[in-house]
């Protein structure tokens, strides 16, 4: 359990990376100053947003929050419908920019494979199902929020596209919606957009954040002590490591202040993915029994190959390192399926 939860603590990290860089264009709506300054104003909300009401005030917000980012979104996809002509979409097409078998088809479904693994193996997604009040409200919340993603993400890429046409000047893709907003909306939308964005952001970070302190606290600390199983203690416990996790964030995001959102986000989809996606497989699906030390080389060589496949091998090879390091976790649980499958058969001709 302690391998499961040390590797998910670190990859859950690019993810609130990613929160964090993709907050800075809206606070430098409200705000303008260096990185170091501006990367606080959501560090601190993050944190401000989880002391004050923790997981099931997250909840609450949230479905405000969804709502409104729900209207927004839906309406700028409306506005661009009726305000673009069929020129726009045959030149996207033309350009390769809404098909899915160009050159570059590939690795937009293997990063798409890479998001759909990551949040099936990841606690902040998950707990929201278990925390409900019941198996329909899970059930209902999951599928609603899976057709939401889809067409919020979709028209997330038509501003991008939209923006690329008529502003391509922009300094960085993470611009592309804020400005959007700026220079296409009248300024009380342009306002609330940012709010409301901006606001769907930090509790995207908050859920983050108070999974890894929750794996932290539960399964390290209180493992390993019971000094802090108290409840007072364990919520002392739980508001440092938030401030802990949060600041390394923030030291993240300043250190790599040129890094893509989806760089940072992609790349922990995919290491949480590698790590516990099939192993969570062959849990569900009863194979077993699987050697220790297979076990071992598949919950922590995938993740670590990974990240020596991204740094070193990926720009010389171009396969995305969900497909390498996927094929090593299988493999490695497969043999260790089979160590074992062979032991118990030597034991029984033996025992015969």
């Amino acid at each position: 359990m302690l391998s499961f939860a040390s590797i998910l603590i670190i990859t859950v990290f690019g993810g609130l990376a990613a929160q964090i860089l993709a907050a800075l264009p809206f606070v430098s709506v409200f705000w303008q100053g260096q990185l170091s300054s501006l990367a606080l104003v959501p560090a601190f909300l993050i944190i401000a947003y989880v002391w004050a009401g923790g997981f099931m005030g997250a909840s609450v917000v949230g479905t405000m929050k969804t709502m409104m980012l729900t209207v927004l979104l839906f309406g700028t996809g409306a506005w661009l419908w009726w305000g673009s002509d069929w020129g726009t979409y045959v030149h996207w097409w033309q350009a390769g920019k809404i098909t899915l078998v160009n050159h570059e088809a590939g690795l937009g479904w293997t990063q798409g494979i890479a998001m759909l693994v990551g949040i099936v193996s990841t606690q902040a997604y998950l707990q929201p199902i278990f925390a409900s009040r019941s198996v329909r409200d899970a059930r209902t919340g999951a599928i609603t929020a899976g057709v939401l993603i889809i067409l919020i993400g979709l028209v997330s890429a038509w501003i991008g596209m939209y923006m690329s046409d008529a502003y391509p000047n922009l300094s960085s893709p993470r611009e592309a919606i804020p400005q959007f907003f700026l220079m296409e909306a009248p300024g009380w939308v342009a306002g609330a957009a940012c709010a409301v964005i901006l606001l769907s952001i930090v509790m995207t970070g908050a859920a983050l954040t108070l999974s890894i302190s929750t794996i932290l606290n539960r399964d390290v600390i209180q493992r390993y002590t019971q000094r802090f199983r108290g409840e007072q203690q364990s919520l002392l416990v739980s508001r440092a490591l938030i401030l802990v996790v949060i600041g390394i964030a923030y030291v993240m995001v300043c250190w790599d202040d040129q890094a893509l959102i989806l760089h940072w986000a992609f790349l922990a989809m995919t290491l949480r993915g590698v790590t516990i996606f099939f192993p969570i497989l062959f849990y569900l699906f009863h194979v077993k029994p699987i050697s220790e030390r297979w076990s071992i080389l598949a919950v922590w060589g995938a993740p670590l190959f990974a990240l020596v496949w991204t740094w070193v091998l990926l720009p010389l090879t171009g396969i995305d390192p969900l497909v390498v390091s996927s094929a090593w976790s299988l493999l490695a649980l497969v043999l260790g399926w089979w160590v074992m499958k062979k032991s118990s058969q030597n034991q029984h001709e033996e025992s015969r």
